[in-house]
């Protein structure tokens, strides 16, 4: 087998004699953040592999070494950038205290996974995509807010036999706790009136929920 020529060799990924490898975790990063970039300027149908492997300076042969197309790219930045897939389950409370402590835990994740600068400004850009690429738009939602409400609303089942949940807890009620605790940060960042998380202290507006919704979600003693 003959060797590449050295003048082919200009690749920022390529490995230079006397220098490691450049990591793949350094690799990917430069890969979804560059198309980013361009997806901010030009939209998903406006941009090419061709475009990103130019813009993040790799070669095509590193791109298609992680990513079978564009298409499959752009879920991966969703999935590494929104998706609350990553939150573990919430455990089961012993108490009334520990109960609101699982929920803040919960929901200061859920906040640090929807109203990162970096979730939000994928957000606004998604929100702005027409026709077929609408599907990553449902993408974003399905494995962020959703299934957010999806691992909550199971909790709420699991525990509403203890004896401090009140039985009569509505069903499907993580949404509305949503809206009160995210919802109305998502606004206000995409306003500009509120920096994202964790430049924004999301902690005292999730305790004034919780105080809010405690007398329906415990069991009057």
């Amino acid at each position: 087998m003959k060797n590449h020529p050295l003048s082919t060799a200009t690749e920022t990924d390529l490995p230079r004699r006397g220098r490691p490898p450049v990591p793949e975790a350094t690799l990917i990063n430069k890969i979804q953040q560059s198309t980013f970039h361009l997806l901010q300027t030009k939209g998903v149908e406006g941009v090419s592999v061709d475009e990103i492997c130019r813009n993040a300076r790799v070669a095509k042969k590193t791109f298609y070494r992680f990513y079978a197309d564009k298409e499959s790219l752009i879920e991966r930045i969703i999935v590494d950038w929104s998706s609350t897939r990553v939150i573990p389950d919430l455990a089961i409370p012993q108490s009334r205290e520990q109960t609101v402590h699982i929920l803040t835990l919960f929901f200061t994740e859920l906040a640090q996974r929807a109203l990162s600068a970096e979730s939000v400004a994928l957000f606004r850009l998604l929100q702005n995509e027409r026709g077929k690429q609408q599907q990553f738009l449902r993408m974003y939602q399905e494995m962020g807010i959703e299934n957010a409400s999806l691992l909550l609303n199971r909790w709420f089942e699991h525990i509403q036999h203890l004896p401090f949940i009140n039985p009569d807890w509505p069903q499907n009620a993580a949404k509305q706790l949503q809206a009160l605790i995210i919802s109305p940060v998502l606004r206000e960042i995409l306003l500009g009136l509120t920096p994202p998380v964790p430049a924004y202290d999301i902690r005292p507006r999730i305790n004034d929920a919780l105080t809010f919704i405690s007398p329906l979600l415990f069991h009057r003693t």
